[in-house]
């Protein structure tokens, strides 16, 4: 492989790279690996802050008997119901996921006995690293994203909203001018 300048683009599909410092008949050894340290991080940040907002809001819906106070949300549905919708959000399947990936817990985020989630790191590592048998890295992402595809090579899934519904068929599109 060579280059006019210290940059290289797609020796390796996605890969560039940049030589910063190199001697003349120099052997370089590049190693290219996947990195899930982010998405890693980014689900036990999602794991601290699922627990951080059931636990806020348990807190202020207590009696405090010693001082007669109540929390805030002492007797308010509304907080009781939020709760009840997070929890069954991460039970719930994800439709149009892969069936060996298709819920958080297939991944390692799981709940305790306590009602708080818990993140095994080791089985969630293992689903990013495409060492559970049938299930890849796109499964996983799949489950804490919102995408789309098109069995038409003419359609393209662009965008969505907080308003967009999974379906498990699918959707069907009539088009009437192009």
């Amino acid at each position: 492989v060579s280059s006019s300048t210290n940059q290289f683009q797609n020796v390796i599909a996605g890969v560039s790279f940049n030589l910063l410092n190199v001697s003349q008949g120099q052997e370089i050894t590049l190693t290219v690996a996947k990195d899930n340290t982010a998405a890693v991080t980014a689900v036990e940040d999602f794991v601290k802050s699922f627990n951080d907002v059931v636990q806020y809001i348990d807190d202020n819906s207590k009696y405090n008997a010693a001082s007669g106070d109540g929390g805030v949300f002492l007797g308010n549905q509304s907080a009781s119901k939020i709760v009840q919708k997070l929890r069954s959000t991460v039970l719930d399947v994800v439709p149009g996921a892969n069936p060996l990936a298709n819920r958080l817990s297939s991944v390692g985020v799981t709940f305790d006995d306590k009602g708080q989630l818990v993140l095994n790191r080791s089985k969630l590592e293992s689903a990013l690293n495409g060492e559970i048998n049938g299930v890849t890295a796109e499964d996983v992402k799949k489950i804490f994203s919102l995408s789309g595809e098109s069995s038409n090579s003419g359609i393209s899934f662009i965008a969505a909203s907080k308003n967009t519904k999974a379906s498990d068929t699918g959707y069907g599109i009539d088009l009437s001018q192009a």
